[in-house]
């Protein structure tokens, strides 16, 4: 057997940047600590343009709709962005996933957060990674199969494609990878971006995961099996019943923390990693 080589002997990595958009009007991991903080649920109807739990209530199991008539939902409309600063086609503006457009938009704010022109990263080592689950657009933007030339399947909706939508908007040269490990992503996304920085396959990484909820089709499967009927989550509390689903994107921005500190970064976080 080898020698063994131990987690503090592994140089840990640097969180030098922070985006997020989460539920509650959080736009920043300041915004975040304070809603933490206050203790406010975010838990809310379904907001208008989703889609309509009464008339689902009308078709399905009225438990189980009603179930489906409530979450932690992103304020304002996901859907208004501007697709000119991501070099997105004129052709796919109206058809691009919203959690590419949230996604897109984080990441352009977590590398200004770090302090790093966006610019300066063109060209570069730098790794994208992101973790992703459900592709609620495919369902919302179905079509009949005579309208199939048009189907949005073919405008950039498979979850496959988000870290690819980064790398190709910011002309980031390093690994790429999208990961769905179903609750997990965002957090297993983060631990191979500090295991490729440790490894020397990039310089730089982004690292993060992103959930919209655009249609009623997942929502109604949870809700058939984990969804909270008193609508709270109660981990490791006797009440527990299930549990309330979100929506929301967060990415970091990485670094080696010799390089960080080298390059004059500010250092947020550090980030332990294993061998």
């Amino acid at each position: 057997m080898g020698d063994v080589v131990s987690a503090s002997s592994v140089e840990p990595v640097a969180i030098i940047g922070i985006g997020c958009r989460f539920p509650g009007g959080v736009e920043s991991a300041g915004g975040l600590w304070r809603l933490a903080a206050a203790g406010r649920s975010t838990v809310g109807p379904v907001p208008e343009g989703r889609w309509d739990a009464a008339r689902l209530a009308q078709f399905h199991d009225p438990d189980l709709t009603a179930r489906a008539g409530y979450g932690c939902f992103l304020d304002g409309d996901v859907w208004a962005w501007e697709p000119e600063a991501f070099a997105v086609a004129p052709s796919e503006q109206l058809w691009v996933d919203p959690q590419f457009r949230v996604l897109l938009e984080v990441s352009w704010e977590a590398v200004e957060h770090a302090g790093v022109p966006v610019d300066q990263l063109r060209g570069s080592r730098t790794g994208v990674y992101v973790g992703t689950y459900a592709p609620d657009n495919l369902f919302r933007e179905a079509r009949p199969v005579e309208d199939a030339p048009n189907s949005p399947y073919r405008f950039g909706n498979f979850t496959a494609g988000a870290a690819g939508r980064v790398a190709f908007a910011l002309d980031l040269r390093g690994p790429v990878m999208v990961i769905s490990t179903h609750c997990s992503s965002g957090l297993v996304a983060l631990d191979t971006a500090c295991g490729a920085l440790t490894l020397g396959e990039c310089d730089t990484a982004l690292a993060g995961g992103v959930l919209l909820m655009l249609s009623p089709e997942t929502h109604m499967y949870e809700s058939r099996l984990l969804l909270s009927e008193r609508g709270a989550c109660s981990a490791f509390d006797a009440r527990a019943d299930g549990y309330v689903r979100g929506e929301g994107a967060g990415v970091l921005v990485l670094k080696r923390l010799a390089d960080a500190c080298r390059d004059g970064n500010r250092v947020l976080v550090l980030q332990r990693c294993l061998p």
